[in-house]
């Protein structure tokens, strides 16, 4: 993401990075928010595990940049989807011409996948993320999920299927091809098998 002027039109909007505990996804998840900050990327940061003492969070890892967050880390469901909602007005902002500063924002939502099992704003956060995915490829606005299953029944539906469409760019640590099936999904059969090797 090189978050340029024209808004990054060709560039992804919907990032994914998954991978097993212990595999470096909160690692990498941390750098590109750090990433994004050194280019003056405002970040909301979502967390169910923020609050956690006994793991290393995403939020945990992150806590030095806290103060510089568009606001609190979100934990909870309702925040979390607070937040989505958020920046989805502000894409619906800038499409309408309301808000013309067009500075970078970055949505981050770690554990995405766990989040959406049970979760009664499982379909709401899903069909917020598609629109954002979808309307505001101009508007300079990215989306960054991370979880560690990404199995196809969690994100299941048409839903979950517009939204693995969307997902443009994926980071794959070490992960068993089930657990990754969601974002393989549709890959080209020698892409798998090189997957499937590392």
């Amino acid at each position: 993401w090189d978050w340029s002027v024209d808004g990054g039109a060709g560039q992804a909007v919907i990032a994914a990075v998954a991978g097993s505990q212990g595999s470096g996804k909160t690692y990498t998840m941390a750098n590109i928010v750090g990433l994004a900050m050194h280019k003056r990327v405002q970040v909301m940061l979502c967390d169910p595990q923020a609050e956690s003492t006994s793991v290393q969070s995403l939020g945990n890892m992150c806590e030095p940049l806290r103060h510089a967050f568009m606001r609190e880390v979100a934990v909870e469901e309702t925040d979390i989807l607070k937040a989505i909602a958020a920046v989805y007005k502000i894409g619906e902002a800038r499409a309408l011409g309301r808000d013309s500063n067009m500075q970078p924002v970055l949505l981050v939502i770690d554990e995405f996948s766990g989040l959406m099992i049970g979760n009664p704003h499982a379909d709401k956060m899903i069909e917020l993320l598609i629109k954002i995915g979808s309307q505001f490829r101009k508007f300079n606005i990215r989306v960054l999920i991370g979880g560690t299953s990404w199995k196809a029944n969690i994100v299941g539906g048409e839903l979950g299927t517009t939204l693995r469409n969307l997902i443009r760019f994926k980071v794959l640590h070490a992960n068993t091809p089930v657990e990754a099936a969601f974002l393989t999904y549709g890959m080209p059969r020698e892409e798998l098998k090189q997957l499937d090797n590392l």
